[in-house]
């Protein structure tokens, strides 16, 4: 939670005008006393006291464009699996993810993402699996 400017500089107002402890101060205005300090130098550094802005973080890569580029993919390729998608994805819009951040997009999309080995629909090739008989 960051507190708004006025509230940092009247702390520090109230911190350079009075002999007051620095725990009153920080008590006074429910910060900790290490928080008063970081203002302090906050401000003797940058002569600011604004807040920083949040931090967004990674920027998705499953943007608008790439997640149109995905349904379209679906559509045209049913029966794939999640690694098929991967690689057609990279190969169409040079958009890198991983099997799990590509099933996590089409979940959002309101596509059932196959698991392991399932399909969308029937195998494109049309050649039934493989059943093993294993020995008892």
């Amino acid at each position: 939670m960051s507190h708004a400017e006025q509230t940092r500089l009247a702390v520090l107002d109230l911190y350079s005008r009075t002999r007051e402890p620095v725990t009153a101060i920080a008590a006074r205005f429910g910060i900790s006393v290490s928080t008063l300090y970081r203002w302090r130098q906050l401000q003797a550094r940058t002569r600011s006291l604004a807040p920083k802005p949040p931090s967004t973080g990674r920027p998705p890569k499953m943007d608008a464009n790439t997640e149109a580029s995905l349904r379209q993919l679906v559509t045209t390729h049913p029966g794939q699996t999640l690694a098929v998608y991967t690689r057609l994805l990279a190969e169409t819009t040079g958009v890198k993810v991983s099997e799990v951040t590509l099933a996590r997009c089409l979940r959002r999309l309101g596509l059932r993402p196959p698991t392991g080995e399932a399909h969308f629909g029937p195998p494109k090739t049309g050649i039934a699996p493989t059943i093993y008989e294993g020995s008892s």
